[in-house]
């Protein structure tokens, strides 16, 4: 069951006022876990170094028109987002639904803040060049309805960029771990991604890091306009594709 909570201001404890479009799954309000580590995220965030940015450029920069954009979903306190919005040039917009997270970010110029989900990302169709997800798609509650807004917002053969860990070794204890802090995620082994986005007309290949074997990416084209793949239940199938209009994820 998802319930969405539509334009309610947020303002921050320094003033700042983001638009709310939070979208959580029933019961799950309190992202305790992201609102007390914002300040860790926002001081040593910054992980990414220029060998890892360059990458992540060159995977992203064919799928970006002039005057494009690029969606960070989930991406907390924006920290890779500045970084990618100076190494491609466009505009990034972070959605993250944990709100000390989007306080918490630092201002740039072509990086904004939306306070919002996976789930219903407050978005009308087509409205981005690419989407990079870092870190965090084994965090999304609904993980079928986050892969079929990304195909929604994503415009025809635009780029999907998701960074994920394979549940193997000492991983495992990671994956532990997470589901004892009330983390109800699930880390999918590189074949299964391949599959999974798939099953939403999202097509690609998964990489694995050469000095981190644990860690992959999934780089994935949408569906182009000529494409058959109904992205409403994850099912492919020939005929007219149903209507798609602006957001509207109650379920």
């Amino acid at each position: 069951m998802v319930r969405c909570v539509i334009s309610r201001p947020f303002v921050s404890d320094s003033g700042k006022m983001f638009l709310n479009h939070t979208i959580l799954p029933e019961g799950t309000d309190d992202m305790g876990l992201f609102n007390w580590s914002a300040p860790l995220f926002r001081r040593f965030g910054d992980r990414w170094d220029d060998e890892t940015i360059e990458r992540y450029r060159d995977w992203l920069a064919p799928c970006m028109s002039p005057n494009g954009r690029l969606l960070d979903l989930g991406g907390g306190t924006g920290a890779l987002a500045r970084r990618l919005a100076d190494a491609l040039g466009t505009l990034v917009t972070v959605v993250d639904p944990t709100p000390e997270m989007v306080a918490s970010m630092k201002p740039h110029p072509y990086v904004k803040a939306i306070l919002g989900s996976a789930e219903c990302i407050p978005f009308d169709r087509h409205t981005f060049d690419g989407v990079i997800v870092s870190d965090a798609f084994h965090h999304f509650r609904d993980q079928d309805g986050a892969a079929r807004e990304i195909a929604r917002v994503v415009k025809p053969g635009g780029c999907v960029l998701v960074l994920e860990f394979d549940r193997m070794g000492w991983m495992r204890f990671v994956v532990w771990g997470e589901q004892l802090l009330g983390e109800p995620g699930h880390f999918f082994a590189p074949d299964e991604a391949c599959a999974f986005f798939a099953r939403f007309g999202i097509e690609g290949e998964c990489v694995r890091e050469p000095h981190a074997p644990h860690k992959y990416y999934f780089l994935g084209r949408t569906a182009s306009d000529g494409d058959a793949a109904v992205r409403s239940n994850g099912k492919r199938r020939t005929g007219k594709k149903p209507k798609q209009s602006d957001y509207a994820c109650q379920r």
